[in-house]
């Protein structure tokens, strides 16, 4: 007598046989049959159909990577030029268009005229200051064509009076020394009531100013320096925007792009000035104008140092950087790609990313900072 495991296997062996007897009958009448010489190719083609899935979903899933490596760089890149602009931006600002629109909106003291021939304008405190050579400027403020700086201008025309500044309107001017330079118009102080009080008030004020400048122009410059030094904004944003590798190495391949794009502004200083001012006595309750005297001093008298800073300018090598960046750099980064299911080498193709980032201005030389000095360097980014 057998023992109940043989009769099972026996009779599972037997289940086994005749399942796999009915479904080959099933196959050969469905092999004969219109119905089954259709559906027998489409259960074959089942496999390929899944590898065709799975294609479709590890090149997706590469091209996700490539999209976000894209866009990480792109960024990056613009982050990294972004501060060169508003460094720039801000120098050319308080360069003409700060002092203008300050000493416009401040020295709006009227002059009375004093009747001493010529015709009789009406002018004011920046007119005394402005025609002298003071600061750049538009024409005089009581004048029909008076030009306001405005965003849609290609080019802010502030400059000094006529004559009155020459050899400093010039991309590289030379350094002004221990020159005596005037800082109040003659002809008004001979034909205008502009007395030594009124002098010695605006002139205060005049060199707080530019005193003023000089401080943002010396912080703006350590920032920048800080900030733009081993394409730090280039690294940090990559790595924040992909966080796929190491944040101390991220980025680094195509910050390399960056390492030789320094630009340095150079101050210009003044140290000695003249002016002219009015020379006025009062007699019995009438003022009499004796005529314009002149007063020459040095500028230690207000500071320290006895320097007065005027405006910067780019030196060489930055207006030379500033023309490679015009036409734009190649930025490259290699990225690496992920794992996929049919274990393909992708990392073997040396993938990487590519953008091409611009820093201009309206002026063909690409130099908006001086002498024609404009707010208008932007950043333009070409993927």
């Amino acid at each position: 007598m057998k023992s109940w495991p043989e009769y099972f296997f026996i009779w599972w062996g037997a289940y086994l046989v005749n399942f796999f007897s009915k479904t080959l009958k099933i196959f050969r009448a469905a092999a004969y049959s219109k119905s089954g010489q259709f559906a027998l190719p489409s259960v074959l083609l089942v496999p390929i159909i899944l590898l065709v899935i799975y294609l479709i979903y590890e090149t997706a899933k590469l091209s996700r990577e490539k999209i976000r490596q894209q866009f990480a760089l792109d960024a990056a890149a613009f982050v990294e030029l972004q501060p060169a602009a508003t460094y720039l931006n801000a120098s050319a600002y308080v360069n003409a268009a700060f002092p203008y629109r300050v000493f416009r909106d401040n020295m709006n003291t009227p002059l009375k005229f004093a009747n001493r021939g010529g015709q009789d304008e009406r002018l004011t405190v920046y007119d005394w200051f402005y025609r002298g050579g003071a600061f750049p400027g538009s024409t005089d403020l009581n004048a029909g064509e008076e030009w306001n700086p405005k965003d849609t201008d290609t080019e802010w025309n502030l400059k000094y009076a006529k004559d009155t500044r020459q050899g400093w309107e010039v991309e590289n001017p030379q350094p002004a020394g221990d020159k005596e330079f005037i800082l109040t118009d003659k002809d008004i102080a001979d034909k205008y009531e502009a007395g030594e009080d009124l002098l010695a008030d605006q002139l205060y004020f005049y060199v707080t100013v530019y005193g003023l400048f000089g401080d943002i122009f010396t912080k703006q410059g350590a920032i920048y320096d800080k900030i733009s030094t081993g394409g730090m904004f280039f690294k940090k944003s990559y790595y924040l925007n992909t966080g796929t590798c190491n944040e101390t190495e991220c980025g680094r391949e195509g910050a390399r792009a960056f390492s030789n794009l320094k630009i340095k502004l150079n101050p210009f200083f003044i140290r000695k000035i003249k002016v002219f001012s009015s020379d006025l006595a009062n007699y019995g309750g009438k003022t009499y104008h004796g005529g314009a005297v002149s007063r020459s001093m040095s500028l230690d008298f207000f500071n320290k140092d006895g320097n007065l800073y005027q405006f910067a300018y780019l030196d060489g090598n930055s207006r030379t950087t500033l023309r490679r960046l015009k036409g734009g750099i190649d930025v490259e980064q290699p990225f690496t790609p992920p794992d996929n299911y049919f274990n393909v080498d992708v990392r073997g193709y040396n993938p990487h990313v590519r953008a091409k980032v611009s820093l201009e201005c309206p002026a063909a030389s690409n130099n908006c900072v001086w002498p024609r000095a404009t707010s208008k360097y932007q950043v333009r980014l070409e993927p």
